[in-house]
């Protein structure tokens, strides 16, 4: 009322190519409300009734959108009124003709209002020449958009195609040529800053583009880096390779004329090659380059591995030695448990235990080679491994050293496994002539 909207405003569906002025009708014949008393704005803006929902704004249509229907010269307080589609619907023609339209506070308009009535269809109109201009600005920017896409896509083909050494365009052939210049300008800076530092990262996007070249091209270059070694360069040669001209009467850097040297050696060995040869020759160096650095990061990983091993596996035996020692040497002097210093006086192999490198170096060698690991435990393994890689020990025992590190294997046994081995047996624990009260008190001294 008075030029305000009415609150809530109505609800409304129309097309996005509907003109305003087919709103305003479409308002004027449900609600009988004139055309010239309505004022429709969006976001506080007066619309254009002439140009279509799209061009005042709405781009989907005013589907949506709360479209603001003000009455003018309406009552400042009009009574309130709620019309919905399904009240209407339900008066008859007289009664609808006795409604007080200008006091119609809050009206919600259906698609039912337009499928259900013919008579609230809006009039047909005359559309203007720029109603869909704002959908022909949309399906442009659309097609701008594919275009666009397929140009990258079509570029990124003949980039692939240029790797693989396929036929380029002159286009292509241009660019390839100016990455190609670019580049051999990056790398002659970085060569001559003097900082010692080289990017292997540049040298590799150089070669790559090199081989890309086409064979004019290749043999043009050959020739310029030619010029620039034997100093008959001239400024088109200067610019020819993109590299800048020397300040005044100044000559060109060694290290540029280095590097022309080192190209043109390296160029006119793959001159007499086409460029499809060149790539693939470029990309199985690059392979075998590849492969050779992952062999030898595997071989580093097993090295460390057997390291760890070793490591873990000496830990492992001194631990058992340091534990067993006193055991041993008194199953050497015929103490303990009697049958088991029987068993220790026997075998020659359990006197290496409790023997100096000098006492080894008194053992014949057909004393050595009938050295066996059968009937040896765990423990008394990883005892004999614990002296035989001792210092001093003689060459002789190196025959049952490798016998003796084939039986305990590679793989290091488990916690439990360890704290079994370290365990004296129940005859050397405590008590009198025990192992634990004969050596109270001493410390073990071992060499490995």
């Amino acid at each position: 009322p008075n030029g305000k909207p009415t609150r809530p405003p109505l609800s409304v569906s129309l097309p996005i190519e509907s003109l305003l002025a087919e709103l305003t009708t479409h308002l004027a014949a449900k609600c009988g409300v004139p055309v010239s008393q309505q004022v429709l704005s969006r976001s506080g803006l007066t619309l254009d009734p002439a140009a279509s929902l799209y061009d005042n704004g709405f781009e989907g249509g005013v589907t949506g959108y709360r479209v603001a229907l003000a009455l003018k010269g309406a009552p400042e307080r009009p009574s309130v009124l709620a019309y919905t589609h399904r009240s209407l619907s339900s008066l008859s023609d007289d009664n609808i003709s006795t409604l007080d339209i200008s006091k119609l506070t809050k009206a919600f308009l259906t698609q039912a209002d337009f499928e259900d009535d013919e008579q609230c269809q809006p009039p047909p109109s005359p559309r203007k020449k720029g109603s869909f201009e704002g959908i022909h600005r949309q399906k442009l920017a659309e097609m701008e958009q594919k275009l666009k896409a397929l140009e990258e896509a079509n570029t990124r083909l003949k980039k692939e195609a240029a790797a693989a050494g396929g036929a380029l365009d002159d286009e292509m052939e241009m660019q390839v040529r100016k990455a190609y210049t670019d580049k051999l300008a990056e790398v002659i800076a970085m060569r001559g800053s003097g900082s010692g530092k080289v990017d292997a990262r540049v040298f590799d996007e150089y070669n790559e583009l090199m081989v890309q070249l086409s064979d004019s091209d290749l043999g043009e270059m050959y020739k310029c880096f030619m010029l620039l070694y034997t100093d008959e360069w001239t400024d088109e040669t200067l610019e020819t390779l993109g590299i800048p001209h020397p300040e005044g009467d100044e000559d060109l850097p060694q290290t540029t004329i280095g590097f022309s040297e080192m190209m043109a050696i390296k160029i006119g060995e793959l001159i007499d090659q086409p460029r499809q040869a060149r790539i693939q020759a470029l990309a199985s160096s690059r392979q075998k380059k590849k492969d050779a650095e992952a062999q030898r990061q595997k071989e580093l990983a097993k090295q460390r591995l057997l390291m760890e091993s070793a490591a873990a596996q000496k830990a492992i035996r001194e631990r058992v030695f340091e534990a067993l020692i006193p055991m041993w040497t008194l199953l050497a002097s015929g103490g303990g448990d009697q049958a088991e210093a029987r068993r220790f006086s026997r075998k020659a192999e359990l006197k290496l235990l409790v023997s100096t490198p000098e006492e080894m170096k008194a053992y014949s060698n057909y004393t050595w080679q009938n050295m066996a690991s059968s009937g040896l435990r765990q423990s008394e393994l990883f005892g004999l491994l614990c002296v035989l890689n001792g210092p001093r020990v003689p060459g002789q025992a190196e025959s049952f050293k490798l016998i003796v590190q084939k039986k305990v294997g590679a793989e290091l046994p488990p916690e439990p496994a360890v704290s079994d081995m370290c365990a004296l047996p129940k005859w050397a624990r405590g008590g009198g002539r025990g192992v634990e009260a004969m050596w109270a008190g001493k410390e073990v001294v071992h060499a490995a």
